[in-house]
C-alpha cells in the first residue's frame, strides 16, 4: 500500500480542486495564471447508470485532457481526447465481467451514451470509492467510475438545453426548434462553449504555499462554490488513515511479539548455559580459550536467532504480508502493490541476533568464572572447584600465595598463583578422600590449561567431571611400542582433527633429562611421520619421529574436542 503513495506523485494526484456549477474557459485560464499553480484541468462530472445492469451507478467524468490525476492503464489504450470510447474502473469491470472491447451503455436522464471499452484504469483520486455515506466499505460491484473524452458528451443534451433557453426567450415551442435553427437565434453557435464543467483539478508548484493558493482561488474565481485540498478528499483521507493505522498496529504487534520472542530465547539460553557449567569447566580445563568457549555457546543463540530472523523475514514478507495485503486490497483500488522489506526490518532482525547473542555471552562469561575464580570478598583467595566420584562439585578456597611443601623451587622458576592454588586444592582433596597421591600442574593463566601427573586421567576427571580417553596409563609397560596399532589409530585422528587436548607421559626412559614427566601433544603430522610435544614449563615445543615417540613415552591421555562436545550434548539432553 505504501508504494501507491509514490504513485500519487507519479500519477499527479490533484493538490486542489474547485467545485462549481459551470466553469468557463476564462475561469480555467484565470486558475492557470494564478501564482503557484502549475497546471489545471476541467472536468464535467455527473452520475449515470449502467444499462442492462441492475442498480449499478457510475461517476462519469468527461475530460479535455488528463495531465492531473492521470489514469493508470491496467489494460487497453492510453487516454486521448480524440479517441472514441470509454475508460472503465478496472475493479468494477472485474466484478461485472467487463473487458476491453465490450460495449456498454451509460444512461443519463433520457439520454443513452453507447461506448466501446477501450481501457481498464485506476486513478489516484479514486483509491477508496463508496457509493454514498451509507456504505462503510466499497464493494466494487454496484458503483465505480468511468472517463470519456468531452467530445463523447451527448450532443442532444446540449441541443435540448439550448432549445429550452431559446423557447423561454422567444416564446416558441421547443418542438418547433430544430438543431439547424439554433444558428439563427445564436450566431456563431459552438456546442463546445455550452459544455458545463463543474470541476477544475489543480496542480500546484509548492505545497507549502497551498493554503495561500487556495485562499486566492476562493477570492478570484467567482464560479467556484468550494475549493478543496487533497487532505479533505474522502479517498485520500481513507487511504492515508489506513496506512497510518497499519503502521501503528504493525509496530505495536511487532514489538510485542519481538519482546516475547527475545525473552523466551534469552531465558532458554540462560538456563541452557547455566546447566552447562560442568561442560564449560571441562572445556576450560582442557585448554580451550575463553573466546572459543564463549563463541561455542553464543553460537547456539546466534545461529537460532539468525535462522529465525531469516525465516521470519521471508515468511513475513512473502506469506503473511502478502495475505494481509490481499485482504486490504479488497477495499482499496490500488493496481500496483507489493510487500516491501524496509530497512527497519533488517535492523530489527539484526537487533534480535545481537541481543540474544549478547545475553548468551553474559551468561557464558559468568559461568566461565565459576570453575576457578577469585573470591569476591578477598581477591587474594582463589576458589577451585573439583568433582567427586558421584559428580558433585566441591569448592576449595586457597590463598593465591600458598606454597606446597617441596615445590618452592618450581614456584620460584614459574610463579603462578593458579598452580599454587590447584596444588593445595588437590592435596586437600586427596587427604579428604584418601585418593592415590598424584601431582598436577595447571599452567598459563585463565586462558589455557595443561596437566602433568603420574595419573593425568585422575586429575582430568576430578577437575572436569568427564572421563578422558586413556591408552596404557596404568599398564605395566616401559613404552608404547606394544600399543602401536591403538596409538596410530589415535594419531591418525589427531592428524585430521587438530582440535584435541591430549598429554603424553614418559616412563623410566629419559627425555631432556627427565623421567616420569608429562608433555602436551601439540601436533601430529603423518605425512612427515612426526609428532610435536610441548614442555609447558618452558613453553618449548619438541618435534620427534613417531617411532621415537612410541619408544619413549608410556601412556597417552586426553580428549578430542568433538567427542567432548558430544559428551556435553548427551549430558545436557539427559
Amino acid at each position: 500500500m505504501e508504494k501507491w503513495k509514490y504513485k500519487y506523485k507519479e500519477n499527479n494526484l490533484q493538490d486542489l480542486w474547485l467545485t462549481g456549477e459551470n466553469f468557463k474557459g476564462s475561469d480555467l485560464d484565470k486558475v492557470k495564471n494564478t501564482e503557484n499553480v502549475k497546471d489545471a484541468n476541467r472536468v464535467l462530472t455527473l452520475t449515470t447508470s449502467l444499462k442492462d445492469f441492475d442498480n449499478v451507478s457510475l461517476e462519469t467524468n468527461f475530460i479535455e485532457e488528463n495531465t492531473i490525476s492521470k489514469m493508470y492503464v491496467v489494460d487497453g489504450e492510453n487516454f486521448s481526447k480524440d479517441k472514441n470510447g470509454v475508460w472503465v474502473d478496472s475493479y468494477l469491470a472485474k466484478n461485472l465481467g467487463l473487458k476491453v472491447g465490450d460495449e456498454i451503455t451509460l444512461t443519463y436522464q433520457k439520454y443513452d451514451i453507447k461506448e466501446k471499452i477501450i481501457g481498464l484504469i485506476n486513478t489516484p483520486d479514486h483509491v477508496y470509492s463508496i457509493k454514498n455515506e451509507s456504505e462503510i466499505f466499497p464493494t466494487h460491484k454496484d458503483y465505480g467510475y468511468v472517463y470519456l473524452s468531452i467530445n463523447e458528451f451527448p450532443k442532444e443534451y446540449i441541443y435540448d438545453q439550448v432549445k429550452e433557453n431559446i423557447s423561454k426567450s422567444v416564446g416558441i415551442s421547443v418542438s418547433d426548434i430544430s438543431n439547424d435553427m439554433i444558428n439563427q437565434f445564436i450566431p456563431n453557435f459552438n456546442i463546445e462553449d455550452y459544455y458545463i464543467f463543474n470541476n477544475i483539478l489543480v496542480d500546484v508548484d509548492n505545497l507549502d504555499k497551498i493554503n495561500d493558493t487556495k485562499a486566492k482561488l476562493e477570492n478570484d474565481i467567482e464560479a467556484a462554490i468550494a475549493v478543496t485540498d487533497r487532505n479533505s478528499s474522502a479517498s485520500y483521507e481513507a487511504y492515508n488513515s489506513e496506512i497510518e493505522e497499519g503502521s501503528t498496529y504493525s509496530f505495536v504487534f511487532t514489538m510485542l511479539f519481538l519482546l516475547i520472542a527475545i525473552l523466551s530465547v534469552v531465558t532458554t539460553m540462560h538456563r541452557f548455559v547455566k546447566k552447562q557449567r560442568t561442560q564449560i569447566g571441562t572445556l576450560k580445563a582442557l585448554g580451550f580459550k575463553n573466546g572459543k568457549i564463549i563463541f561455542h555457546y553464543v553460537s547456539y543463540g546466534m545461529y537460532i536467532s539468525i535462522l529465525a530472523s531469516i525465516i521470519g523475514v521471508l515468511v513475513g514478507n512473502f506469506v503473511l504480508g502478502r495475505f494481509f495485503l490481499e485482504q486490504e486490497m479488497e477495499f482499496f483500488e490500488v493496481p500496483v502493490y507489493s510487500t516491501a522489506l524496509v530497512p527497519a526490518v533488517y535492523i530489527l532482525a539484526l537487533a534480535v541476533v545481537v541481543i540474544i547473542s549478547f545475553v548468551t555471552y553474559l551468561s557464558c562469561r559468568k559461568v566461565l568464572k565459576e570453575q576457578i575464580q577469585y573470591d569476591d570478598n578477598n581477591p587474594k583467595l582463589l576458589n577451585c572447584y573439583l568433582y567427586k566420584e558421584n559428580g558433585e562439585k566441591e569448592k576449595y578456597t586457597v590463598p593465591t600465595n600458598a606454597v606446597v611443601k617441596g615445590y618452592e623451587k618450581l614456584y620460584r622458576l614459574q610463579p603462578n598463583e593458579i598452580i599454587r592454588s590447584m596444588d593445595v586444592s588437590v592435596a586437600e582433596y586427596e587427604n579428604k578422600y584418601k585418593s592415590k597421591p598424584w601431582i598436577c600442574r595447571v599452567t598459563d593463566t585463565f586462558k589455557s590449561y595443561s596437566f602433568e601427573n603420574n595419573l593425568p586421567s585422575h586429575f582430568m576427571k576430578v577437575f572436569t567431571g568427564i572421563e578422558p580417553r586413556i591408552i596404557a596409563e596404568t599398564d605395566f609397560n616401559l613404552d608404547l611400542s606394544g600399543y602401536k596399532n591403538e596409538v596410530m589409530e589415535l594419531f591418525k585422528r589427531m592428524d585430521k582433527e587438530k582440535n584435541h587436548s591430549f598429554v603424553i607421559g614418559t616412563g623410566v626412559k629419559m627425555l631432556d633429562g627427565r623421567t616420569w614427566h608429562v608433555y602436551i601433544i601439540e601436533d601430529v603430522d603423518l605425512a612427515d611421520n612426526t609428532i610435536t610435544v610441548k614442555e609447558k614449563r618452558g613453553n618449548t615445543p619438541r618435534k620427534m619421529n613417531i617411532e621415537t615417540a612410541l619408544n619413549t613415552f608410556k601412556f597417552v591421555v586426553g580428549y578430542f574436542n568433538s567427542d567432548l562436545g558430544e559428551n556435553i550434548k548427551k549430558e545436557s539432553q539427559q
